[in-house]
């Protein structure tokens, strides 16, 4: 499985979601099925999801990561794209919680972030 997701930092955090009836803190994501292009089928995922109009050239592609363990399955590839978002955000209900965590609180972080936060920063 691929999915495209969203990596925003300030200062020390990193914008993560809490979905409903999950444990821990994930990036904004989606899956990316078929043809469609990564940047495309992700931006439309934070204008429905995050009320957030985000134009496929503000996206900077950070990098992939495999998550060795996803929702159960045996792994997903993550391609990472980042943005500077500056506006205010709206979670839609299917997102139970959206915050600011810092990078320091790894016990609360899905693993994908985990492996990223130690490739990347």
């Amino acid at each position: 499985m691929t999915r495209a997701c969203l990596v925003v930092q300030k200062d020390n955090s990193l914008l993560l979601i809490k979905p409903v009836a999950q444990p821990l803190w994930y990036f904004p994501s989606i899956r990316n099925k078929g043809d469609e292009v990564p940047e495309q089928v992700l931006c439309k995922m934070i204008k429905k999801e995050l009320s957030i109009l985000l134009p496929i050239a503000s996206l900077g592609y950070l990098t992939t990561i495999i998550d060795p363990y996803y929702e159960g399955q045996n792994q997903v590839m993550l391609i990472c794209f980042s943005a500077d978002i500056c506006a205010s955000l709206l979670p839609s209900n299917k997102v139970a919680k959206l915050a600011w965590i810092n990078k320091d609180q790894l016990e609360l972080m899905a693993p994908s972030v985990q492996i990223l936060i130690k490739k990347i920063f």
